[in-house]
């Protein structure tokens, strides 16, 4: 008669509860036996996780982007340069910005950073 084998996985499958982890209370106050001080545990704040970037013709609707397309084809341009002349005439037209500072300063940052 054969005998009988364990399976590899045979632990992962118990129905036995998983032990208690003690509190952070419990922890700090079996610190506070063992080295005579109160000291807390440290509370880091939650991990933010930075989202990708995202291409902006890609946030574009897709309609507007198909006249965006559509637009370079007919004008022998590119779509940044169709983006970049629309925002002009958006800002010296039908938007009037008055913090001037303001827009010389991220002129300055965004100089920096420019490719070249």
């Amino acid at each position: 008669m054969a005998k009988n084998r364990k399976l590899r996985t045979e632990g992962f499958f118990n129905n036995k509860p998983a032990a208690k982890l003690p509190s952070p209370d419990e922890v700090n106050k079996t610190i506070a036996k063992v080295t005579g001080k109160e000291e807390e545990l440290e509370q880091r704040p939650p991990k933010v996780v930075q989202q990708k970037r995202v291409p902006l013709t890609t946030a574009i609707t897709p309609e507007n982007r198909a006249k965006l397309e559509v637009a370079s084809i007919h004008s022998k341009s590119s779509v940044a340069d169709l983006l970049n002349n629309a925002l002009e005439h958006y800002f010296e037209h039908v938007i009037d910005i008055e913090d001037q500072d303001l827009v010389n300063t991220f002129i300055g940052i965004y100089g920096r950073k420019a490719k070249t």
